[in-house]
């Protein structure tokens, strides 16, 4: 779906598995450490996630 191979899915998987934030399965990834993922993740997811949440409000703040 995200159109890369799967060798680059599995490294960042392992990246993600190796700091302690997530684990992966047979195409299953569970994140264990939100706040460290979204720390360990660019500038820009906060500005995505605002952005998301302007066009999608979610029921409790319509």
């Amino acid at each position: 779906m995200l159109g890369v191979q799967r060798t680059t899915v599995s490294g960042a998987a392992g990246v993600l598995k190796a700091e302690g934030l997530a684990r992966h399965s047979r195409g299953q990834l569970e994140i264990l450490d939100c706040d460290g993922l979204e720390h360990r993740s660019c500038e820009c997811y906060r500005a995505v996630l605002q952005m998301y949440d302007q066009l999608l409000p979610s029921d409790e703040s319509a």
